[in-house]
């Protein structure tokens, strides 16, 4: 019967992959609070991607604006943080910046002038985003009693 013994000190592989797990989880944590993202996990130990060897605990970001982390000895995981709008007026178009791993809702008539004040507002929530009303509201006469 074989045994397999571990040296005195050294972590098991249990250990080393729960510690991975943690690190990865506590690196998600460093995410932008109102980032809705989808990971995914590349795995091939060490840390190896797209040719280039990572050290254990270091991120960067990919071609495609994810966020990725070398878990070694795991391999690689990496988490999806752009998410285009939804609900959008028909008027409004995405525009995407590669360069900065920016999204941005503008006019299509006038692209250089933002659609809405606030990309974040309301979007996936079901509502339609407020918009500034064109005139103002009739006030109401005081209730008689």
């Amino acid at each position: 019967m074989a045994v397999l013994r571990q040296k005195a000190g050294a972590p098991s592989s249990w250990a080393t992959t729960g510690a991975c797990l943690l690190l990865f989880s506590s690196l998600l944590v460093q995410l932008p609070a109102d980032t809705h993202s989808l990971c995914f996990f590349h795995g091939q130990a060490p840390c190896l991607y797209k040719g280039k060897r990572f050290a254990p605990g270091e991120s960067w970001r990919d071609a495609n604006c994810s966020k990725c982390f070398c878990l070694d000895p795991l391999g690689v995981g990496c988490c999806d943080t752009m998410q285009l709008p939804l609900d959008f007026p028909e008027w409004c178009e995405v525009r995407y910046d590669a360069q900065a791993c920016e999204l941005s809702l503008v006019q299509k008539a006038h692209p250089s002038l933002p659609c809405v004040n606030n990309l974040q507002h309301g979007w996936g929530s079901g509502r339609a985003p407020e918009q500034p009303p064109s005139h103002p509201a009739p006030e109401m006469p005081p209730l008689g009693r």
